[in-house]
């Protein structure tokens, strides 16, 4: 985990499974080798709000099936929302 000195906010996480997790009882194992990454960025209003997602992962199903999967997402441009009258 990274934090930011200024602020004491945290700007960077990263995790790896070392050892089988089990969800949800028997329905699924995530497997060691596992990845995640998440960061985040200040925006308007001292409001953090992730930056980027990363993961790659591999799991078995019901421990027949092996699924592996990925995905890396990257958010900006965020836009302050205000409420209306009616809200």
């Amino acid at each position: 985990m990274w934090i930011d000195q200024k602020t004491n906010e945290w700007v960077k996480v990263t995790a790896q499974v070392i050892r089988p997790v089990s969800i949800a009882g028997f329905l699924a194992e995530v497997e060691p080798g596992t990845q995640f990454e998440l960061d985040r960025a200040p925006v308007t209003g001292g409001v953090w709000q992730p930056t980027h997602y990363w993961m790659r992962s591999k799991a078995k199903v019901l421990y027949m099936f092996n699924h592996a999967s990925s995905d890396d997402e990257t958010y900006f441009d965020y836009h302050l929302v205000m409420p209306t009258a009616s809200q």
